[in-house]
């Protein structure tokens, strides 16, 4: 079938069964919202040169196929429009556990990890753009889920940096920072992001790196990093950092 048969299916299948397709300016994705998974994968596997095209003429750049009613049951697919490439994740492979998974360079055949990303959550288009940031930057760069302070990407560069202090940087990826940041530093950063919105702002805090906090033995670093805020394409909220300044702290009378 050409692109105009297949485009004349498609819009069948999405009036009969009701499911439904718009476009997000906002996130640069095309979204396909279906019933159920195999309707997800019938739909990529059919229809994903048409859904291409049709993002080519929305003018965007991904594609994003959900299915059920779970906010975390989508197929994520990342259509270039150009190209028809694609990366897909399922939610029983990539929320199965907490380990977590290595964003390697195809391109470079190595398995040197470049980004740590945390099994806890799906790579999204705009969370795989980010990686792809991250992977053009030498910064020391960590992305976290707001809701729930869930550690779910780590650059490199941050990970050899912990390395170097005998932390593993893997480990960072998957645990909630509110049991390693004290308490207060937290809630101010909560409080700087109801002021700023998605605009940028610097803080400092203290927080432990290698066990949490309340362990005696944990090690207190005062960092100071850069933020900015971001959604997906299912409105939650991330965080993400670059550090600027790290250095050992004492560890604080009260920890909280």
């Amino acid at each position: 079938m050409n692109i105009s048969d297949l485009s004349q299916l498609l819009w069948h299948n999405l009036s009969q069964n009701g499911w439904e397709l718009s476009p997000d300016k906002k996130n640069d994705a095309l979204v396909v919202r279906v019933s159920d998974y195999n309707s997800a994968r019938y739909i990529f596997s059919k229809f994903r040169h048409v859904l291409c095209a049709w993002a080519s003429r929305f003018e965007l750049d991904s594609v994003v196929i959900r299915y059920g009613r779970n906010r975390w049951d989508f197929l994520d697919v990342d259509l270039n429009a150009s190209s028809c490439g694609c990366i897909m994740k399922h939610s029983s492979q990539t929320c199965s556990n907490n380990a977590s998974t290595l964003w390697s360079d195809s391109d470079m055949n190595t398995d040197v990890p470049l980004i740590y990303f945390s099994n806890k959550e799906i790579i999204t288009p705009v969370m795989y753009r980010k990686g792809e940031k991250i992977l053009g930057s030498n910064q020391d760069i960590c992305i976290v889920r707001d809701h729930d302070n869930l550690h779910v990407m780590t650059s490199k560069s941050t990970a050899l940096a912990l390395n170097e202090l005998n932390i593993d940087g893997s480990v960072t990826v998957g645990r909630n920072n509110a049991d390693y940041w004290q308490g207060s530093d937290l809630a101010m950063l909560k409080q700087n992001h109801r002021l700023n919105g998605e605009a940028a702002f610097t803080m400092t805090y203290l927080a432990t790196t290698d066990k949490p906090k309340y362990d005696l033995n944990a090690i207190w670093f005062e960092l100071t990093a850069t933020y900015t805020y971001f959604q997906n394409e299912f409105g939650i909220w991330f965080r993400e950092s670059i550090l600027q300044d790290m250095k050992p702290a004492r560890r604080p009378e009260l920890v909280f």
